[in-house]
């Protein structure tokens, strides 16, 4: 968006610095993707909640959580059903 206000602007240098900083940013990426020193693993507590709830214990936890769920109220209807 700040390209786009700087090119009706007539602010060229500030577009153009705009770009060599992001082209700087993806370098210094793909170099370190590259080289394998990227550093992509958060350290805090959210990240470590967000670990513990992709686990597989996790995920079959949820999933027969809601098997059973669905089963217990396909239970209820029908006991609804058949008053």
């Amino acid at each position: 968006m700040e390209e786009v206000n700087a090119f009706k602007e007539g602010a060229f240098i500030k577009m153009h610095n705009s770009k060599l900083c992001k082209v700087g940013f993806l370098q210094s990426v793909i170099d370190k993707m590259t080289k394998g020193n990227i550093n992509t693993k958060s350290t805090g507590m959210g990240a470590y909640i967000d670990r513990v709830f992709e686990s597989r214990a996790s995920k079959i936890i949820g999933l027969t959580g809601t098997a059973l769920g669905i089963f217990m109220a396909v239970i209820e209807i029908r006991q609804l059903l058949t008053m």
